[in-house]
């Protein structure tokens, strides 16, 4: 399927998914102030432009944002590389990961406060373990699913450890390394939000309690749809990378 016909389909999803937001509150299927309509969304989001009143929190959460997943990326793809090529790591530490990996960071959101800080230090610590995670997991199974008949042809013709690295292993687990960035973004902005409602009173999130707070629906959806885009911003930066890595491997290959 085309890239065009893949984003004229999705687009008309969307349109009738709206479509029928619009209506269910005049067949009196719902009661506007539980799920408010798409127009009165819309207006809210041009009001909150306007006023300017979302630009200031949007840098701020983007702020924090980048700085936990640049670190959660410098951090998560080398411990991933060791722990997908040494099995003795692996073994030693799969237990403690799979245990990070699944903790609530809600609930040790008081700690990660005194540690950090609130505000700044303590978003950025939630991004940071959200993003790395999968970051740190898919790297690693894409080391350990590298052919071993190519490592071994590496070796035959006197290749060294950093040649079987950088041309066997690297090139090979670029596809589930670049699935973990993906899945990081996703959880990267939910740790975000989540931390700047319960850790923070500013950025996206901050806005996001207050108005949950108000029971002011139409602009809590806006600032819902805010973060999607974001979501949806960074996910297709990532496929793009992806794709551009690809091409780039399979030109070498050629």
């Amino acid at each position: 399927m085309k890239k065009w016909e893949r984003a004229w389909i999705g687009g008309l999803a969307v349109l009738i998914f709206l479509i029928l937001w619009e209506a269910a509150m005049p067949l009196g299927l719902v009661k506007v102030a539980d799920i408010s309509r798409p127009s009165l969304v819309a207006k809210a989001f041009v009001e909150l432009a306007v006023s300017g009143e979302v630009f200031q929190p949007l840098v701020i959460s983007l702020k924090e944002f980048l700085v936990g997943f640049v670190l959660a990326l410098i951090v998560g793809i080398p411990v991933g590389i060791v722990l997908g090529r040494y099995r003795f790591f692996s073994m030693l530490f799969d237990p403690l990961l799979m245990a990070l990996y699944t903790m609530p960071y809600l609930a040790i959101m008081p700690l990660l406060v005194v540690w950090f800080g609130v505000g700044l230090g303590a978003t950025v610590a939630v991004v940071f373990l959200g993003a790395a995670f999968p970051i740190v997991i898919n790297t690693a199974v894409g080391m350990r699913e590298v052919d071993p008949v190519w490592v071994r042809a590496v070796r035959s013709f006197g290749g060294s450890e950093w040649d079987v690295f950088r041309k066997v292993l690297l090139p090979g687990s670029v596809p589930p390394m670049m699935t973990g960035i993906r899945l990081g973004v996703g959880r990267g902005l939910l740790g975000m939000v989540v931390s700047e409602m319960y850790a923070s009173t500013e950025g996206i999130g901050g806005l996001i309690g207050l108005y949950g707070n108000s029971f002011r629906t139409s602009e809590l959806i806006a600032l819902i749809a805010v973060v999607s885009v974001l979501g949806f911003v960074f996910v297709d930066l990532m496929r793009r990378l992806e794709g551009w890595v690809n091409k780039g491997r399979a030109e070498a290959q050629w």
